[in-house]
């Protein structure tokens, strides 16, 4: 890879309990208020646009209960972070690509405490583990040409 040049890939999700039941609080909400709305007399003229701004604000609620990682390597640095919403970025994990001692397809023999997951069931690639010289280890599901892209990665 080429100074410069940055390869960025994108993990959708599993949605969770969490997001659904965030969801379905979100469209009670909004049919108890609108209910609510249309019993006031005063307000039965610009009910319409009433409903409308509502449904936006919502539908702007609702987006954020989805995410994604987004993967990007950027010269020697490694970056991954949560995106929710499709606009709000979390930076959740960074290592710099001197820092891989190993990478593999198969898991490390390493306690749970010093492993970062970030793969998604959802992913068409399998997870790749990457141990660290502090001793942790990542896993990511990672496209072949963001494979390509790390040093050792020839041998898996």
């Amino acid at each position: 890879m080429s100074k410069d040049t940055a390869l960025r890939q994108y993990v959708k999700l599993e949605t969770s309990k969490k997001t659904i039941i965030g969801k379905v609080v979100i469209l009670v909400f909004v049919a108890t208020l609108l209910a609510v709305l249309s019993r006031i007399e005063a307000l039965n003229s610009y009910m319409l646009i009433l409903a409308l701004g509502i449904l936006l604000i919502s539908s702007a609620f609702m987006r954020n209960f989805s995410s994604e990682y987004e993967y990007l390597l950027n010269d020697d640095d490694f970056f991954i972070d949560r995106i929710y919403g499709v606009s709000k970025h979390k930076e959740l994990f960074s290592f710099s690509l001197s820092d891989i001692s190993e990478i593999s397809e198969n898991s490390f023999s390493e306690s749970g405490d010093n492993i970062r997951d970030f793969t998604s069931p959802l992913s068409e690639f399998s997870p790749t583990f990457i141990k660290l010289r502090d001793g942790s280890c990542v896993v990511l599901s990672l496209s072949d040409e963001l494979k390509r892209g790390l040093p050792g990665s020839e041998s898996i």
